[in-house]
């Protein structure tokens, strides 16, 4: 408790003086104001408050002028008394010394700061914010950090209430440094005032003992404490209000889910508990913080993995939570937040038994409280408590409970939302178990409904990824795309600028397309991709969209497009020899192009680099994949033994090792050519069909087509024209509707053959004219694939 009379309030007021000088502008003491004397007989006050904010505090204070008027052989026993109405109305707010004159509020920013009051019971935050934000911005222009302190706890006020946690958390760090900055001249004024003090009790002592130079120096400074006098007494709020304004913060960190900052503060706070005050009430400590920061924090340390810690911060929670509800039932919500989450933190722990026990407690309170939310928490630790034991049908059932009472919640807490999504994604999980896709997707769609409602994003990525995963289980891939499309969207909503994991999920959703069909969006989401990366920088990222895009564009025969794409990506990854990027692929596809348009000798130089960079790599399938690629060159080149060799080895690793029916398939096609090549079409014929009943058995349109492709030439070279002549048909709509419009229009010339050699001349006709209409409407530039 500050002692001091007149002479140390003007000490007082001459160190904030000199203080301002080594602040910045917006952290200088305000000029004080008159607002009249409010004296109650000399004794303990309050200051006003401000009739606009609640954050206002009361602050008691100690008038100058009384102790003024006592002579200082009182001053010591009127300290004690006030001491003693202060310990008796147990206020631990911190007494400052007042002059008769207040600062006052300039109307300026009172004014607006009433305004967003009432903005704020009118529910109108976001215009309340702004009148907030514009009362700020006055107090700060004309350097009053009394306006600034006081709009800054209110916007962090409003925000929490808002749940926009983040831009609490920078208010209210603001706030705390300017308390801090205020309060280093309080305690400045401080020492000044008792070292004038003790030497006005030397001066009362001794008389007018002392020599010369120090009575020159005492009315220097009398000289300046009359200066002094007319600026008024720098006035600073409670230590209790800066206790309370770090707990907020800690509440918004954990809120937030920054728990590394929030366990740094709690640290922080703990380590200044020993610290003394300016009162003995204002000391800080575990035990004096609410209940609820205790249970917060053990819900950090459960996140962090740290259920030890988190055990030790639950019990102490319960044990407080349970003395206050010995002495007042009405505490019963206290302790069942305490021993839920103590029951959750031993269920991380693994000790089932007293994570049982707990909960049981738990949920007789939950009774008690007949709150819905509460109960359906008790429901949802309780199913969590049953799968870890491994009785998922019991776990089932206590979820299904937990998620019919937070559907029922109009307003659901933070973590009720968050148990909700948990529980509907176990449920889900269960069911996705147990095969019962139409159920999993069920859960999974209306878990990420809620996390989108809550605005959660970790929450709703997690919750589209499993709908889409479900998706693809029950074979439903158009469903599936539909909503990674809508990922995708959500992933960039929001952004003015591009950036990194946009450019990734329009990768994953271009392949999708592309295995789905759909060439078109494919390669629109591939080139935005590639867009994205580049004006990011991403190197490695841009070379794997346009890897991506040349493989369509091989799909589609467009071999020119493909070899730019395939070239540009090829250097983009040898410029970066660290990238830890495979090249075998990259190499891959470069071959494939080259070996399409008659490049043979290039094309064989690129497999046979394909081939020793897979084998670098260890990677059974990419080395497979390199195989597939040498072999389809060496077949194109003519060297059909060594292709078959090649193919055959890669055919094995993936039925064989892999176990990979896509990859069988393709390998089924490709020695299929190579046997046709060979003139061997029983064979290719035998190849063929299996490539076309895997590619069947996966919904593989690409692989579908090639493989009617392939057993359309199989018949017309074995003069079963009526069989060629269906199949070339059914192969040029489909290969139409893929977009592979050079290979429609070969199948409608071959099917026009095959009218030709069977005599059906006039239809013969009509399709050669319309494969000439295909060709002059799709502009090919490009060289068909050879027929062998």
């Amino acid at each position: 408790m500050l002692r001091a009379g007149v002479g140390s309030c003007r000490v007082m007021r001459l160190c904030a003086q000199r203080s301002r000088a080594r602040l910045p502008p917006s952290l200088a003491p305000i000029q004080p104001h008159s607002l009249g004397s409010s004296s109650c007989g000399g004794r303990v006050h309050s200051l006003v408050r401000t009739p606009t904010n609640a954050c206002w505090p009361s602050v008691r204070v100690f008038s100058a002028s009384t102790v003024a008027a006592t002579p200082h052989r009182r001053r010591s026993a009127v300290d004690k008394r006030i001491e003693k109405e202060l310990e008796e109305a147990h206020d631990p707010e911190l007494v400052i010394p007042m002059s008769h004159h207040r600062p006052r509020m300039p109307e300026s920013i009172r004014s607006r700061m009433k305004a967003a009051q009432t903005l704020v019971e009118s529910k109108s935050l976001e215009e309340a914010n702004q009148e907030y934000q514009e009362a700020f911005r006055i107090a700060r222009s004309e350097h009053n950090p009394i306006g600034e302190y006081l709009c800054l706890q209110a916007m962090s006020k409003l925000e929490m209430d808002r749940s926009s946690y983040m831009n609490a958390a920078y208010h209210l760090k603001a706030a705390i440094d300017i308390f801090d900055q205020q309060a280093a001249i309080v305690r400045a004024a401080e020492q000044v005032a008792e070292r004038k003090h003790g030497r006005q009790q030397e001066e009362d002592d001794g008389g007018d003992g002392g020599d010369g130079d120090d009575g020159d120096d005492d009315d220097a400074d009398d000289r300046e404490d009359e200066d002094a006098d007319k600026d008024g007494v720098p006035l600073w709020f409670p230590m209790s209000d800066r206790q309370q304004m770090r707990t907020d913060l800690l509440a918004c960190y954990l809120r937030d889910g920054k728990l590394s900052e929030a366990v740094k503060l709690w640290n922080d706070l703990r380590e200044q508990s020993d610290v003394s005050m300016h009162h003995r009430r204002n000391v800080m400590s575990p035990a004096s913080l609410p209940t609820q920061m205790l249970v917060n924090l053990g819900h950090a340390y459960i996140t962090l993995d740290d259920p030890h810690r988190a055990i030790d911060h639950f019990a102490k929670a319960a044990a407080d939570a349970r003395s206050a509800y010995n002495r007042d039932r009405a505490y019963a919500g206290s302790l069942w937040k305490a021993l839920s989450g103590l029951g959750h933190a031993h269920i991380v722990a693994g000790d089932h038994a007293v994570a049982l026990e707990k909960l049981m407690e738990a949920a007789g309170l939950a009774e008690e409280v007949e709150d819905m939310g509460v109960l359906s928490d008790t429901f949802y630790l309780l199913g969590l408590l049953r799968k870890a034991e491994g009785h998922p049908p019991q776990a089932e059932r206590y979820w299904t409970q937990a998620v019919r009472g937070y559907l029922k919640l109009e307003n659901p807490l933070t973590s009720q939302q968050r148990y909700m999504f948990d529980a509907l994604i176990g449920l889900a999980d269960m069911a996705d178990s147990r095969e019962d896709f139409d159920r999993a997707f069920v859960y999974y769609k209306r878990a990420l409904a809620s996390a989108l409602e809550a605005k959660k994003r970790p929450e709703s990525m997690k919750a589209f990824v499993k709908v889409v995963d479900v998706l693809d289980k029950a074979k439903k891939f158009d469903e599936a795309a539909r909503f990674q499309k809508q990922m995708v969207d959500y992933v960039s909503e929001g952004s003015d600028v591009p950036i990194y994991s946009d450019a990734v999920a329009r990768i994953d959703l271009g392949k999708r397309y592309r295995g789905l069909a759909r060439p078109i969006e494919a390669e629109g989401e591939f080139r935005t991709a590639a867009s994205i990366s580049e004006h990011l920088g991403k190197n490695i990222l841009q070379a794997k969209a346009l890897h991506e895009l040349s493989s369509l564009l091989i799909l589609l025969h467009r071999f020119g497009d493909a070899q730019k794409e395939a070239k540009i990506a090829l250097r983009l990854i040898q410029d970066d020899p660290h990238s830890g990027e495979p090249l075998a692929e990259h190499l891959g596809n470069l071959a494939l192009v080259d070996s399409m348009t008659g490049s043979h000798k290039s094309a064989l130089d690129l497999a046979q680099r394909a081939c020793e960079e897979a084998n670098k790599t260890h990677d059974r399938e990419s080395i497979a994949r390199a195989l597939h690629v040498h072999g389809t060159v060496l077949s194109e080149a003519g060297e059909s033994d060594d292709a078959l060799a090649a193919l055959n080895k890669s055919y094995h690793i993936f039925k064989d090792e892999l176990k990979n029916d896509r990859g069988v398939g393709l390998l089924s096609g490709a020695l299929g050519h190579c046997h046709m090549n060979l003139k061997d079409y029983e064979k290719a014929t035998t190849f063929f069909r299996n490539q076309l009943r895997l590619a069947s058995a996966h919904h593989d349109k690409w692989q579908i087509t090639d493989s009617v492709r392939n057993l359309a030439w199989c018949a017309f070279h074995t003069n079963d024209h009526q069989r060629a002549l269906e199949l070339f048909q059914r192969h040029a709509d489909d290969a139409f509707s893929l977009g592979q419009n050079p290979l429609a229009v070969q199948s409608m010339r071959m099917a026009s053959n095959s009218c030709r050699i069977m005599g059906l001349s006039e239809l013969s006709d009509q399709l050669s004219f319309l494969a000439e209409q295909l060709q002059l409407k799709s502009n090919i530039t490009h060289r068909d694939r050879p027929v062998k």
